[in-house]
């Protein structure tokens, strides 16, 4: 069996990821120690999935965090703003914070908070909520040294228009039911026509701010 003399550029890529992932844990001791790894993921039915998270998917409870094969194209940058985004999960998973609803889709005002203390802004968008991640210049710099290992290993990428793809058009929704929210950002699904009926009289007992419908 001939011996390998050079890695291959899967290797070369999780191995910069995961460098940087041990970085971020020395800046950050919250961050608990996670799997990294990357896979085809590509478009689902609502756009583009740059990563994925996954909570003790692995035996000793290690958390799982994948990259998208396809959006590595976006480069080093927004790649470390995915990886940074996947590890604010691991660190209200590893804190008991109920971060998302909507069976993970729907991020919340929880973990804005944990994510952009982790060094990376957060955007909110109309359905999944504060999920729309750019990476600050400041951000980049602390982390110049793991981030040009990065970009010298992404030497390829997998086809699939992980890059370009955004946010898939909307879905027309229900006509007779839609969810709600309050302060604290969790989607509760009620008939439309009973909402109207309540006024401006729905109030949320933890954040005490009233509910409205998301659009």
């Amino acid at each position: 069996m001939t011996a390998r003399t050079k890695a291959t550029p899967s290797l070369a890529i999780i191995d910069a990821l995961d460098r940087l992932a041990a970085q971020i844990r020395k800046n950050h001791p919250e961050v608990p120690e996670n799997i990294v790894f990357v896979l085809a993921s590509g478009r689902s039915g609502r756009g583009a999935k740059h990563g994925h998270f996954a909570p003790g998917a692995w035996t000793e409870d290690h958390h799982e965090i994948l990259i998208s094969a396809e959006s590595l194209a976006r480069g080093a940058e927004a790649t470390l703003g995915t990886l940074i985004h996947e590890l604010g999960h691991a660190v209200a998973a590893a804190t008991g914070v109920r971060d998302t609803s909507n069976n993970g889709r729907y991020h919340n005002k929880r973990f804005k908070t944990i994510a952009e203390a982790l060094g990376i802004t957060l955007e909110q968008h109309d359905t999944i909520g504060w999920s729309l991640t750019t990476l600050p210049p400041e951000t980049a710099a602390k982390y110049a040294t793991g981030l040009a290992l990065l970009e010298k290993s992404i030497t390829t990428y997998r086809r699939g228009g992980g890059a370009e793809a955004g946010p898939a058009p909307k879905k027309p929704r229900n006509k007779t039911k839609a969810p709600m929210v309050c302060g604290c950002e969790d989607e509760v699904t009620v008939s439309i026509q009973w909402f109207e009926r309540q006024g401006e009289g729905l109030f949320c007992s933890l954040c005490e701010q009233g509910y409205v419908l998301v659009a």
